[in-house]
């Protein structure tokens, strides 16, 4: 695979809610969870279609603050990409590649 077709592979999503990105194998590279500024925000990040998969990550920013993390090399996630977005979020963005089946 070409490198320009490669960088078209990779996307990005913001969410507010907790939300389901991707069902098939992806890679993991940026997520940034940004806070409301009305007290501590968390968020939950698993490989699988849902929190019964395995949990990868747990995210938390206090008031008026975020929590940034960028993965090189980026994470292998088997199962697909679920995020669990707990209360005063006021957005999480993910960047990914879904690696083709």
């Amino acid at each position: 695979m070409g490198v320009e077709k490669q960088w078209k592979s990779w996307r990005w999503e913001r969410i507010t809610g907790t939300a389901i990105i991707t069902t098939t194998p992806c890679f993991l590279s940026h997520v940034s969870l940004t806070n409301n500024g009305t007290a501590q925000s968390t968020a939950i990040v698993y490989d699988g279609h849902g929190s019964a998969g395995d949990k990868v990550l747990d995210l938390g920013a206090v008031q008026y603050a975020a929590d940034v993390r960028t993965f090189n090399p980026p994470l292998f996630l088997r199962k697909g990409l679920y995020i669990s977005i707990g209360s005063n979020v006021a957005s999480l963005t993910v960047h990914y590649f879904s690696v083709p089946e």
